[in-house]
């Protein structure tokens, strides 16, 4: 088993915590961050600069603390138009590869958000629709891609747990959204899927920037 350095617990559980909105910001201090994780000042501060250069999460404000970023209404624009040309690029190329595998792991994911929504566990249905779209970035198989979505989606983690609180029938529109996708790939219907998709992504834009 490969061990785990202070660091990189540091930077997991700080990233967590971010996502899920449990820092109370928009800045804290150092001092308060070793209090609260109980772990010594270096490791902090290899995982802050992690969550500042790395994930863009944060800002380093010498003297001052870490600010915890807020997403704009033009970063918030720019990274969901990123998304849509990420996906669907990725969608376009993998159609030969589409296969009944494929749409088993989907129709697991379908299967989970259901009862996410039923417990009302907005986070971890967000991490489930994030896993759903990962899926055709899985089957296209670039890591440069990867990348990017992962950094956009912890970008917007926060944001769309926010929205979903206050309006839970979003929730119920996205799961739905992702029933049709699925009847859609089940029947090699693959230029409606593809219309799907963008309009799937496309309402998630407008979502994220009501």
């Amino acid at each position: 088993m490969k061990k785990k350095y202070l660091k990189d617990i540091a930077y997991e559980t700080l990233k967590e915590m971010i996502l899920l909105g449990e820092l109370n910001g928009p800045v804290i201090t150092e001092q308060q961050l070793v209090d609260m994780l109980n772990i010594s000042r270096t490791p902090i501060r290899g995982a802050l600069q992690r969550l500042d250069n790395n994930d863009n999460l944060i800002e380093i404000l010498p003297k001052r603390g870490i600010l915890i970023k807020e997403l704009s209404v033009k970063e918030t624009i720019d990274l969901m138009d990123l998304r849509l040309a990420i996906e669907l690029f990725s969608f376009k190329k993998i159609k030969k590869n589409f296969n009944d595998q494929h749409l088993r792991v989907l129709d697991k994911l379908v299967e989970q958000q259901k009862i996410y929504i039923d417990n009302n566990e907005i986070s971890n249905f967000i991490k489930s629709d994030i896993e759903y779209h990962k899926v055709f970035l899985d089957i296209y198989d670039n890591n440069h891609f990867h990348k990017v979505l992962d950094n956009i989606t912890d970008r917007i983690f926060l944001h769309g747990i926010k929205i979903f609180t206050k309006n839970p029938e979003r929730l119920q529109e996205s799961f739905k959204d992702h029933i049709l996708l699925n009847d859609c790939l089940r029947r090699e219907n693959f230029d409606e899927a593809e219309k799907m998709l963008e309009n799937h992504i496309s309402k998630g834009k407008s979502l994220y920037l009501s």
